[in-house]
């Protein structure tokens, strides 16, 4: 798992990395369109442009409602975490 906030590597310790593993797997597991095997798998948030979440190279749809829930859920568990900026304009989290 890699997780990059600003275009910046973020080290993670092992606790944070596996909330941040379940918790993104969970939400990829409660979508359709993502097979249970998938290997590639990349969340995006950018300031102004929604939740992006591409699985092994094709964007999944997600709708309005679905991007805010992702969105907030991500945002918080990376605000909580030292040595990242407030309220970062990206954010990237790679399984």
């Amino acid at each position: 798992m890699r997780l990059r906030v600003e275009g910046q590597d973020v080290r993670m310790n092992e606790f944070v990395t596996r909330i941040l593993a379940n918790v993104s797997e969970g939400i990829c597991r409660s979508l359709d369109d993502i097979p249970e095997d998938a290997q590639a798998v990349v969340f995006t948030i950018e300031a102004g442009n929604g939740v992006v979440l591409d699985v092994e190279g094709s964007r999944v749809r997600m709708n309005a409602f679905v991007q805010e829930i992702v969105g907030n859920i991500l945002r918080a568990m990376v605000d909580s975490l030292e040595d990242v900026p407030a309220a970062p304009r990206s954010i990237e989290l790679v399984l």
